[in-house]
């Protein structure tokens, strides 16, 4: 198709996008959305230009981009705002209407005129006596005359309002009603220029960011404590809002977790340059006239430099005069080389619309990847833009989870439930509040962590009141040694903790862990001896032989580690490898024990346990380990260090059991410890 160099005529169409357009789909992002918007309308022989009026303000130029189908070429695409309407002109029907506005005006003030007068007459026939009969005339002809002004004058105002209501409509209609209808919040235009060789229809679509719309995921988290298989159900919803000043009717709606950006590039580093450092040289003349005074420092003068502007930004060197910079605003134009309208275009047709379904619907993954994943509603859906969130089903998801609960009665006496749990489904979830129901009990409030599909992460379902921890106070004996001659005497102090565990549920308890603390030493003075339960630190791997100590090893104090005749030591070695392979074993069958799970199942966790190092049996139904131990990424390194504890207690329907803890803190007599309690 050839293009003529130059056209006399340019044929102008105006079209309302609210109006004469549609959206075939709407892509959600947590921010902004993405529009498809279609509209048909017929073009002359030669130079056209399509205006697509009443966009939203928050479009973003730089995401527009236009497709089409006819027998046309684009020749340019240009974004700008709707200017000002013009003065309306004059026409013989808007003429005539003013002036029956002006005689109707006229006739209000004639009204009025005539009401006052019997008013006066009324007025002055009152203050000259008359007889009864000749008043009670006086009275009804008053009354007759003035309901008959009143029903007149109620009658041009009727009229009156009538007129300007018609004269406002013809100066709509002189000043072009395209302009007069459209929305505060749409004032954007989109201009496209268009070449045809005959007069023809097509097909235009408008895909466009916008601002002021956003999605947030909203989860119900509900724990099933009876059930033994798949206790977590989650809700999975999304809340829509949006304030583009289009109103979303019936439109195909998918949800995007991936973060659109327009005109983002990789930063390039500059060089970083370094130099020496020199004092300015101050002129012989600068130092006479600023020679300070006797015991007055010298202050250099001050050195300005000048303030520099660049279209609108200002180096931030400090200026005493401010600077005002004016920008003129212009339309964003982006011009194309002439292509033919496609007759096979990327934007859905139609009749992919469906309708949504009667039941609660869920959305579908239609597409998911490493980096993203996309979830379309069934049907269609309508969002106004009112800023109010509109609440919408992603998903309804069961999983299984293996559930433990943890306390820290010396801090807090409270019991919290947490769950682990592998999102074995195919939605990625977005981070979010989640509101958490156990056996359909609301208890809390907390957050889903962002969690891909086939990733496991860690929950916390909140306190579970139905087990009840005691801290004791804790009791001390106080012993005192070196009773040999002049052997420094030493204090002893022996600690002991109990820590007793009620549990009042109908249903087991398999994984409850009680966490406490015994004291550390910073000083070589001070002793602390676990007496139990009887935990022990395991050896460390022997330094490579060396005829130098080697940098990184040295200053390492090693009397942590086990002594060789330590009293009921069951380790006097430690392996790496080993221990990992232990650490491996029993987290990965920790991780399949549930709620309610029956006692074999119970006993076979526990000895898989008993099986890492750091960890003692205190009863058939208690274990004692260093904390940290069966953690993915403990530091083996680091294991009883810190004097941290573990209780790990399995407790049947109505059981308690009691966790006593002992320990003693040796010290000279001389020698005030600070710290003990």
């Amino acid at each position: 198709m050839t293009i003529p160099a130059c056209e006399e005529q340019n044929n102008v169409v105006d079209v309302i996008s609210a109006k004469e357009s549609k959206i075939l789909n709407i892509s959600l992002y947590s921010g902004r959305a993405e529009v498809i918007r279609l509209l048909k309308t017929t073009i002359k022989e030669g130079v056209n230009t399509v205006n697509v009026l009443g966009l939203p303000n928050v479009l973003e130029d730089d995401s527009l981009r236009v497709e089409g189908r006819g027998s046309a070429i684009i020749q340019d695409v240009t974004v700008s705002e709707i200017s000002a309407s013009p003065e309306p002109k004059s026409s013989p029907a808007l003429e005539d209407l003013k002036s029956r506005k002006r005689l109707l005006k006229k006739a209000l003030h004639r009204c009025s005129i005539t009401s006052r007068t019997l008013t006066v007459f009324m007025e002055n026939a009152a203050s000259h006596p008359t007889d009864f009969t000749r008043l009670q005339d006086i009275t009804q002809q008053f009354s007759d005359a003035g309901k008959k002004v009143d029903k007149e004058e109620m009658e041009l105002e009727t009229e009156l309002k009538e007129v300007e209501a018609e004269i406002e409509k013809e100066k709509k209609k002189l000043s072009g009603a395209a302009f007069a209808d459209i929305d505060p919040l749409l004032k954007k235009k989109v201009s496209i220029g268009l070449y045809a060789e005959k007069d023809t229809s097509v097909e235009l679509v408008l895909t466009y960011g916008v601002i002021g719309a956003t999605w947030d995921p909203l989860y119900d988290v509900r724990v099933n404590m009876q059930a033994q298989e798949k206790p977590i159900t989650i809700l999975y919803k999304a809340a829509i809002t949006q304030t583009t000043g289009e109103s979303w009717d019936n439109v195909s709606l998918t949800l995007e977790t991936a973060l659109p950006t327009y005109g983002i590039a990789v930063p390039k580093l500059d060089r970083w340059p370094l130099s020496v450092f020199r004092n300015r040289r101050i002129p012989p003349t600068v130092m006479a006239q600023s020679s300070p005074s006797y015991g007055q420092p010298f202050i250099p003068p001050a050195i300005t430099s000048p303030t520099v502007v660049v279209m609108g930004h200002r180096d931030r060197s400090r200026s005493p005069r401010r600077r005002h910079v004016y920008a003129t605003r212009r339309s964003r134009s982006r011009s194309r080389s002439p292509s033919p309208l496609s007759l096979a275009c990327s934007y859905p047709s139609e009749s992919s619309l469906s309708a949504a379904p009667v039941a609660n619907q869920v959305l579908s993954v239609t597409s998911k990847g490493n980096v993203s994943a996309t979830f379309r509603v069934p049907g269609v859906i309508t969002v106004p833009s009112d800023g109010q969130a509109h609440n919408v089903t992603v998903a309804e998801l069961t999983f299984d989870a293996a559930l433990s609960w943890i306390s820290v009665p010396k801090l807090d006496k409270r019991v919290h439930l947490h769950a682990k749990i592998k999102n074995d489904s195919e939605y990625t979830f977005i981070a979010g509040p989640a509101n958490i129901y156990v056996d359909g009990t609301f208890i809390a409030k907390a957050k889903m962590p962002a969690v891909n599909p086939q990733e496991s992460f860690d929950f916390s379902l909140g306190l579970d009141p139905s087990i009840r921890v005691t801290y004791h106070p804790i009791s001390k004996k106080n012993s005192q040694s070196g009773i040999i001659p002049f052997t420094q005497k030493t204090t002893s102090i022996k600690y002991s903790q109990r820590i007793t565990v009620l549990n009042t549920k109908t249903t087991p308890v398999d994984m409850l862990k009680i966490q406490d603390v015994i004291p550390t030493s910073d000083d070589e003075q001070i002793t602390v001896k676990l007496l139990s339960p009887a935990l022990r630190m395991p050896l460390p791997l022997p330094p490579p032989k060396s005829t130098s100590p080697d940098k990184h090893t040295k200053g390492i104090s090693s009397s942590w580690r086990d002594k060789p005749d330590a009293p009921n030591s069951s380790r006097s070695s430690f392996n790496a490898p080993s221990f990992r392979s232990a650490l491996s074993s029993a987290t990965t069958k920790m991780g399949s024990i549930r709620a309610g799970s029956g006692t074999k199942e119970k006993c076979n966790h526990l000895r898989e346990m008993e099986k890492l190092p750091g960890t003692v049996v205190v009863s058939k139904n208690i274990l004692a380990q260093w904390a940290g131990v069966g953690e993915p990424d403990f530091d083996e390194a680091a294991m009883g260090k810190d004097g941290k504890i573990n209780w790990i207690c399995s407790l049947q329907p109505g059981e308690t059991v009691t966790c006593t803890m002992e320990w003693e803190v040796s010290h000279p007599n001389n020698v005030e410890v600070v710290g003990l309690r």
